[in-house]
């Protein structure tokens, strides 16, 4: 089976096992789970279509059809997530036709599903508020609430499964585009060629001469991708712009807004409160400038350390103790949740050639 990591036996840093997933992009585990999906998603649509028709709907009859729809979403979403921490660790073109095909596979059994969330936004704002409340239903309460934000940004069935449809050639494949762009790019750094990650991770050098370079580096790299980049950039604004306007939203962060679950006004006042208060950020480095004894900051100054910095080097086992010790210290379940990331390989601490950038965890 093809192996997503190569190891490197004299690396005591820890990489991922996604073993407890799936064994390899070619295990056929994955067309057995996704085939069983797909049976499960028909059955479910020929059962519960329909099914809020008969109002008003009580709590007993509707928490075994949502207990049903969530074990099919939990079940379809694995092949994805698979995809998704393959292609994160290694953007190679198999991996990412991969991850193309996993979303396409499960696109094909979301459409048997979304009339479901459509019938239920339509249940009345006291039919959706009664079974929110009720405590047969308590473990979906949240859902429950949340249908009713959305409902007025729904299409029709046919609508929303040619949305489905086309996001996997929209947005979603720009944005693929974009991480395989950035993840292959190499930056030119003391006459070598380096990856994005260690180009950002030298911005934050004590040494001057060093943050200078790196800046100068990864300007000069992206503006060599500006012309791909840019197109990229402005196709995911045209796309965001068109799904506003087929769902009405009232501007162009309306469904950031909705999906954090915030409104445009708590919004509105943090921005402003930010803005008044920008003499407290040109306070600071105003201050840093003179810490640094430096007669004028420049961008490639940001993340300068201003103590000394310690040349004592701490080995990742060390790391590892400093940290579970610190969860240990605030509370002891939390430091054995810690320690399983540990213990199960949940971790990918090697920077790899194709490796997007992230937080590998």
């Amino acid at each position: 089976m093809t192996k997503l990591i190569r190891r490197n036996k004299n690396n005591k840093t820890p990489e991922w096992d996604l073993s407890n997933l799936y064994k390899g992009i070619d295990d056929p585990d994955i067309n057995k789970d996704l085939k069983s999906s797909l049976v499960k998603a028909e059955r479910f649509s020929n059962s519960y279509k329909g099914f809020f028709s008969n109002l008003p709907i009580r709590s007993d009859a509707l928490l075994p059809v949502l207990k049903e729809y969530e074990a099919i979403l939990e079940s379809a979403i694995l092949p994805i997530i698979y995809g998704e921490l393959v292609f994160s660790a290694d953007t190679n073109p198999a991996h990412g036709a991969f991850l193309q095909k996993m979303k396409a596979r499960s696109v094909a059994i979301n459409q048997h599903l979304i009339f479901f969330e459509l019938e239920l936004a339509k249940l009345s704002e006291k039919n959706l508020a009664e079974l929110a409340a009720h405590p047969t239903l308590a473990r979906y309460a949240h859902y429950l609430d949340v249908q009713r934000i959305w409902q007025p940004h729904r299409l029709t069935l046919l609508e929303e499964k040619l949305m489905s449809d086309k996001n996997l050639t929209g947005a979603g494949a720009f944005s693929r585009l974009f991480d395989e762009e950035l993840s292959s790019k190499k930056f030119i750094l003391k006459n070598k060629k380096v990856s994005e990650e260690v180009v950002l991770k030298m911005l934050h050098s004590p040494r001057r001469s060093e943050r200078k370079r790196a800046a100068e580096s990864l300007t000069h790299g992206l503006n060599e991708e500006a012309r791909r980049l840019t197109y990229i950039t402005n196709i995911m604004a045209e796309d965001l712009a068109v799904d506003g306007r087929y769902r009405k939203y009232t501007s162009p962060e309306a469904s950031r807004h909705l999906a954090n679950e915030t409104s445009q006004d708590v919004v509105d006042v943090m921005s402003s409160v930010i803005a008044e208060n920008y003499a407290v950020v040109q306070d600071f480095y105003r201050f840093k400038r003179s810490a640094l004894k430096l007669p004028k900051l420049y961008d490639y100054d940001r993340y300068a350390p201003i103590s000394k910095t310690s040349s004592k080097k701490i080995d990742f086992q060390a790391g590892k103790k400093i940290v579970l010790d610190s969860y240990r210290r605030f509370s002891p379940e939390f430091s054995d949740s810690a320690k399983r990331f540990f213990d199960e390989k949940r971790i990918d601490a090697n920077m790899r050639e194709g490796q997007r950038g992230g937080a590998f965890c």
